[in-house]
């Protein structure tokens, strides 16, 4: 798939355009990093082989991958969670809203 991994994420996710808002709002806000490449580098910390799923990837795995990123953060002692615009979402959903919200 040679679209930006944004426009990858947005086609995976049924709600794309609030998490383009979400997204928004948290590079607005500095939830998140604020450039592509950081943002790419924060979600392979979460999901280590996030440049092949998005390459090469069904939308069921990058689904799967996502959810269980976010789950295991929320699930996680001191869960990092964050509250942005009313929404509560882990670090991962975050980054993957802005990843949508540059594309």
């Amino acid at each position: 798939n040679r679209s930006s991994p944004g426009a990858r994420l947005a086609s995976v996710l049924a709600h794309s355009d609030s998490a383009a808002r979400i997204g928004r709002a948290a590079l607005a806000g500095g939830f998140v990093e604020r450039d592509v490449r950081g943002l790419l580098a924060g979600l392979a910390g979460s999901i280590p082989d996030l440049d092949a799923l998005l390459r090469d990837g069904g939308d069921d795995d990058v689904r799967a991958a996502l959810d269980v990123a976010r789950r295991r953060e929320f699930a996680a002692p001191g869960a990092a969670v964050l509250r942005i615009d009313g929404w509560i979402v882990a670090p991962t959903e975050a980054r993957a809203c802005a990843l949508i919200a540059l594309a």
